[in-house]
């Protein structure tokens, strides 16, 4: 497949009236880095001798054409696993981008990022350093299902990041449930050998050979999963990725994530350097103060700057922003002039960041305890949540927990749920019938549950004369109505959209909340979620049992040996906690032991323990001695 995309080629060098060729200091070279016969011939003639023009630009003096690499890349002898990876043009829209690595790339939507700039070059990384990339940065990655965008090449921090992110999935590729993403992105002009990656027609895969490499030039980390290479139409030179990489974490940043796209905005860290066109998008940062001098003087910085617990009113129409004080200013230059002495035109990106650092640190508030909360369940921290937002100190209500409890719900996070019901969710006002229906629609195209249901409903479209569904089994539940163009009559009208109408149940609490949520977590075979509702439902033993049949029943139905064998040991579970109920009851009370045995139970539909216990094959229930002796009543009274 042809990607849409664009990289740069340099056009033409500028001419001069000297020489009508615009060099660099090595006159075989031009300014953009590249030799002068690798140019096309057009781009060393002057279509334009009366101009003197004495610095390239990107803009003004590269082309774009369609991308001529792209694909999956396999590093020569480090494995089998390849890389995705696409050479693109330095102002390609972000959400173009965004969009291949996420639906055609199938990298994850990531609920944080974390951009590692700084530390380019071949010096050496201070120990400590390392260790906090490893501990710190990595592990908080992989909990809370975030991105790593680094330089993508095999030098400095970035090299740091990349053994980190092997390292960790070699320790631990069975525990981890979100694996941590690398993103490499790198300046095309400054990967070595980046001619083995050249092929219009894409390559899938093209090997890659990691050699050592010279001055200019560095080769990619091959612990990356994907490669953005940035080209702007230099060869050998640093910072042609930079514009683009922030557009793209700002884009990030905008994105939903959470439940069905409705709860907030993706977090972008920025890490060691790189911070005023981030501040400008209002994008919080991390530095590691002693990491380095940018970082230094960024840490100083802050240190300095008075406090400002009152966020900034607008100025009045007509009159300047306040800006900082002159005596501030002079501090930071100091600061400058001693972390950078070798910099001598610093005084204007100075004055800018400084502008970008105090706007920063006056306008910005603690975020609302909500957003916090939400970030916490989508990170899944609760040991967050515990220490910091259900503390004691915060009164949450109701309308505060209800999203992140159904996000919580959909993404399968239990320790989150049972948080909420702790501290002020009633279930009884939050599981209505509609929402109970939206839990349902949240299944996964491809599980076991969704296909059943799906067939049940066509079942019930069939017995209410609808005609079946012309685009397949995925349309009913996850579609909410194909046509309201209007069908002729009210029989053309499948029963699921006639159901869209004004349905007052919907708005109605769910009878038995806690036995509903635990069918829908067994459905799924979600062990953990549905022990924690067996824990809460009214009957215990029914409930158990119920459950044990249930996921036999899903067991000779499910084809992947792994999910099988995960319904046979959770219906055993459930089975053994039956028992132990049980047999606590039958020691306290056995003539209530025996009422419980045979009491109908209008959730379960009439069914009784017995009955239950039958359907379910729960050997094991049926040999503790309680039953036993039930059992024998009821064939001795012959019922």
């Amino acid at each position: 497949m042809k990607l849409n995309r664009i990289s740069e080629k340099c056009k033409r060098l500028q001419q001069t009236r000297s020489n009508g060729f615009l060099c660099s200091s090595n006159g075989g070279y031009c300014q953009c880095g590249g030799v002068r016969d690798a140019h096309d011939s057009v781009a060393t003639v002057d279509f334009f001798g009366a101009a003197i023009v004495t610095q390239w630009d990107s803009r003004q003096h590269s082309s774009e054409s369609p991308t001529d690499a792209f694909g999956e890349l396999e590093f020569a002898g480090a494995g089998r696993r390849h890389s995705n990876f696409l050479r693109l043009s330095c102002d390609t829209p972000p959400q173009i981008v965004y969009t291949l690595m996420t639906a055609h790339w199938n990298l994850p939507s990531p609920n944080l990022v974390v951009s590692v700039v700084g530390g380019e070059g071949h010096e050496k990384i201070k120990t400590w350093v390392r260790d906090v990339l490893r501990n710190g940065l990595v592990r908080a990655a992989q909990s809370t299902g975030a991105w790593i965008l680094t330089g993508g090449l095999r030098e400095g921090v970035a090299r740091c990041v990349g053994e980190a992110v092997r390292d960790h999935g070699a320790a631990a590729p069975a525990l981890c449930h979100k694996k941590v993403i690398a993103v490499g992105l790198a300046p095309w002009g400054l990967v070595h050998n980046r001619q083995q990656l050249v092929n219009a027609q894409g390559s899938f895969p093209a090997r890659y050979y990691v050699q050592n490499t010279s001055r200019d030039s560095c080769c990619l980390d091959n612990n990356c999963q994907a490669f953005l290479l940035v080209d702007d139409g230099s060869i050998g030179r640093r910072g042609g990725e930079t514009a683009f990489r922030a557009s793209l974490e700002d884009y990030i940043s905008h994105q939903r994530t959470g439940i069905w796209g409705e709860m907030f905005e993706v977090s972008v860290v920025l890490q060691l350097r790189t911070v005023q066109r981030l501040l400008i998008n209002a994008t919080p940062w991390l530095v590691l103060a002693g990491s380095g001098p940018a970082a230094d003087l960024i840490n100083e910085l802050l240190v300095d700057l008075p406090p400002s617990p009152q966020p900034c009113l607008p100025p009045v129409e007509g009159e300047a922003a306040e800006g900082p004080s002159p005596e501030l200013r002079d501090r930071v230059r100091e600061k400058v002039r001693r972390q950078f002495p070798s910099e001598a035109k610093a005084e204007a990106e100075l004055d800018r960041l400084v502008d970008s650092v105090t706007s920063k640190r006056v306008s910005s508030e603690a975020s609302e305890c909500t957003e916090e909360l939400k970030l916490a369940v989508a990170w899944n921290r609760v040991d967050i949540a515990k220490t910091e937002l259900f503390n004691g100190d915060i009164q949450w209500k109701y309308d505060d927990l209800e999203d992140s409890m159904t996000d919580a719900l959909v993404n399968d996070k239990p320790q989150f749920v049972r948080l909420f019901c702790e501290n002020g969710l009633n279930i009884l006002d939050y599981l209505t019938y509609q929402r109970l229906e939206s839990l349902y629609r949240s299944l996964a195209d491809s599980s076991l549950a969704y296909i059943l249901l799906q067939r049940r409903l066509n079942e019930r479209q069939n017995l209410a004369g609808s005609p079946p569904n012309p685009d397949g089994p995925g349309s009913p539940l996850k579609s909410p109505l194909s046509a309201l163009t209007g069908p002729a009559s009210a029989t053309e009208l499948s029963l699921y959209e006639l159901l869209l109408g004004e349905c007052h149940y919907q708005n109605q609490r769910c009878s038995s909340p806690w036995e509903a949520l635990f069918i829908w977590a067994v459905l799924q075979n979600r062990s953990e979620m549905a022990v924690y509702f067996w824990e809460m439902v009214s009957e215990s033993v029914l409930s158990a049992l119920g459950g044990c049949k249930m996921l036999r029943e899903l067991s000779k139905l499910e084809s992947e040996t792994e999910n099988k064998l995960a319904m046979k040991e959770l219906a055993q579970k459930f089975e053994n906690l039956a028992q132990d109920v049980f047999g606590e009851c039958y020691q306290n009370s056995e003539s209530r032991s025996f009422t419980l045995l045979i009491r109908k139970s209008p959730v379960w539909g009439g069914a009784t323990c017995l009955q239950m216990a039958t359907a379910a094959d729960a050997r094991l229930f049926f040999s503790h001695d309680g039953v036993q002796v039930q059992v024998f009543f009821y064939r001795c009274s012959g019922t």
